[in-house]
């Protein structure tokens, strides 16, 4: 007898659902022709007058060869390309930082002329790919944490010191 009233039980049950989610589509659909049906025109110039924020395409730090679709900026191949700029960056960087360092402690034409091709190479690498070159912590990264540039805004205020800018 329990059965029987369990299985007639869950049987309403099914019913209950699906003449629920029956009656959720007819609302979904007659909300939809309801929408087809509203005329926006008469709102026409309160809507003109709305500032829309757009979405603003992120400005670029690095100059993309040529030959770099503009599709692929965004793709894996431009992850890449930006990854590997970075590293040579980093690199580049820390040869300025390890060669200040060993000159403060050691001060010589030998350790001086490391530093200066350091700051030299840095130079190259930063002028061929980088769009701003004004040795800002901007012009080389959009991380705005302090800590986490903290060697590149060391070696970006040694080039500076080196080259005489402010």
């Amino acid at each position: 007898m329990k059965s029987s009233s369990k299985i007639a039980g869950k049987e309403i049950s099914k019913k209950i659902a699906i003449a629920k989610k029956s009656a959720k589509n007819q609302k979904i659909e007659s909300s939809k022709i309801e929408l087809k049906k509203l005329n926006l025109s008469s709102f026409a110039k309160e809507l003109s007058e709305i500032p829309l924020k757009e979405r603003k395409e992120r400005e670029s730090l690095y100059k993309y060869p040529s030959d770099f679709p503009m599709q692929e900026r965004n793709s894996d191949k431009g992850k890449r390309f930006r990854n590997s700029l970075r590293s040579k960056r980093d690199n580049l960087m820390n040869s300025i930082n390890y060669n200040a360092m060993i000159l403060q402690k050691e001060n010589s034409k030998e350790n001086s002329l490391a530093l200066k091709n350091a700051i030299a190479k840095f130079d190259e690498f930063y002028q061929k790919n980088y769009l701003k070159n004004d040795y800002s912590i901007e012009s080389i990264s959009i991380l705005s944490d302090p800590i986490k540039n903290k060697s590149l805004i060391l070696a970006l205020k040694i080039i500076k010191m080196q080259k005489g800018l402010k």
